[in-house]
């Protein structure tokens, strides 16, 4: 996906403009490099002619945002809804959007509950978006992957037992049972795998996917 480049930019989109300082600015998490260079490998949903007016779900903010008019460094943009947040509840100001998030933002049929609407693709989509942008930077991202590789659709649940299922180990490149248990416990910890089974002598050792709340708004 190109990026940031004008020239390729259709006529009918507007021009740049410096942003409205009349107006709070909202502080926003910052883009790392390895989120935007996984956003860049996803396809874009719409031209950047199609972002204005649009109201989007960015699912690294976990909000949806309308893009109003494109600025240095991206798009001025006021939320309409931020998960989490109680319904009514919104956060005053505006913020400048990277376009590479709203180029690939989903279209919710409700911002306030924007899971609700997701697919199984989409939501292992968000989740591994998600996991990726707070991740170590030490993290390759291995085990995320193969769990995404091997995630059951119908259920956004995946089997962890080696015995039982080898692939998944296979994929993220772990040699150790242990190993595999330590690193899954950690996606436990930071809040994007939920246990559900009570013990290590479960013939699945299932895990689900879950996708811990993003609180950026002060």
């Amino acid at each position: 996906m190109r990026h940031h480049d004008d020239s390729s930019r259709s006529s009918s989109c507007p021009p740049r403009n410096a942003p409205h300082l009349g107006l709070r600015q909202l502080e926003l998490p910052k883009l790392t490099v390895g989120t935007a260079q996984w956003l860049q490998r996803q396809p874009a949903r719409r031209s950047p002619a199609e972002v204005q007016g649009q109201a989007l779900y960015l699912p690294r903010l976990d909000a949806t945002m309308l893009a109003h008019e494109p600025v240095v460094g991206g798009w001025l943009c006021t939320a309409v809804a931020v998960a989490g947040l109680a319904p009514g509840r919104l956060p005053t100001g505006v913020a400048v959007v990277d376009e590479l998030e709203l180029l690939t933002g989903l279209e919710v049929a409700n911002p306030w509950f924007p899971q609700a609407d997701l697919t199984a693709e989409q939501f292992a989509e968000v989740w591994l978006l998600r996991e990726r942008d707070s991740a170590p930077s030490s993290d390759p991202g291995r085990l995320a992957l193969a769990i995404v590789k091997h995630l059951e659709r119908d259920s956004l649940q995946v089997p962890t037992n080696p015995r039982a299922h080898p692939r998944l180990k296979t994929s993220a490149g772990i040699i150790y049972d242990r190993a595999l248990n330590t690193a899954l416990q950690r996606l436990v910890d930071r809040g994007f795998l939920t246990a559900l089974f009570t013990g290590q002598d479960d013939v699945d050792r299932r895990y689900g996917l879950r996708l811990p709340q993003v609180r950026w708004v002060r």
